[in-house]
C-alpha cells in the first residue's frame, strides 16, 4: 500500500510541474505578445506626433540634394532636426519589425504605404546623408523595410557596404 501512495504522490509531483512547465510558457508568452504590442503603440505615438509630420513635411518639400545642404547649414537647424528624426523614426520602426521586437506584419499593415509614398524622398535623404558623413550603411533597417514594403530601392543602397 506503501508503494502506491509513493507512485501516487510522484505522479501528482510530476503532473503539477509539467502544470508549472506549461503554465510558465503561457506566461512567457503573453507577456512577450503584450510587450511587443506596447512597444509598437509607442513607435506608432513617436511616428504620428505633430514633430515627425512636421519632419516628414520637411523632407517631402526637399526636392533634392541642394535643399537638404541648404537646410543643414541654415543658422537654425530645427527643420533639418526634423527631418533627420523623421528618418531616424522609421529606421527604428524598421530595426525593430526586422530582429522581431515587433510584429512585421503589423507595422507593415499600418507604415507600408507611409514608406512606399515617402520612400523618393527618403532615399534622396539617406544618399546624401551616406555620402556627407562617408557612411555606407547607415539605415541599413530602414533600406531593409522599404523593400518588406514594397518600395523600389535602388541597388546601391541595397548593398551592404560597411
Amino acid at each position: 500500500m506503501n508503494n502506491v501512495y509513493e507512485s501516487l504522490a510522484e505522479l501528482v509531483t510530476a503532473g503539477a510541474a509539467i502544470i508549472a512547465v506549461v503554465l510558465s510558457i503561457a506566461a512567457f508568452t503573453i507577456a512577450r505578445r503584450s510587450e511587443r504590442r506596447h512597444l509598437f503603440v509607442q513607435i506608432h505615438e513617436l511616428l504620428t506626433s505633430p514633430e515627425s509630420q512636421a519632419g516628414r513635411r520637411l523632407l517631402h518639400d526637399a526636392k533634392d540634394a541642394r535643399e537638404l545642404d541648404r537646410l543643414r547649414r541654415k543658422r537654425d537647424p530645427r527643420e533639418y532636426d526634423l527631418i533627420n528624426r523623421a528618418v531616424s523614426q522609421f529606421n527604428t520602426l524598421a530595426l525593430y519589425a526586422r530582429h522581431g521586437y515587433l510584429p512585421l506584419e503589423m507595422a507593415k499593415l499600418q507604415w507600408a504605404d507611409t514608406i512606399v509614398r515617402s520612400w523618393p524622398r527618403i532615399e534622396v535623404y539617406l544618399l546624401w546623408r551616406r555620402k556627407a558623413h562617408a557612411a555606407p550603411a547607415l539605415w541599413e533597417d530602414l533600406v531593409w523595410f522599404a523593400q518588406e514594403c514594397g518600395a523600389p530601392v535602388r541597388a546601391d543602397l541595397r548593398e551592404r557596404r560597411a
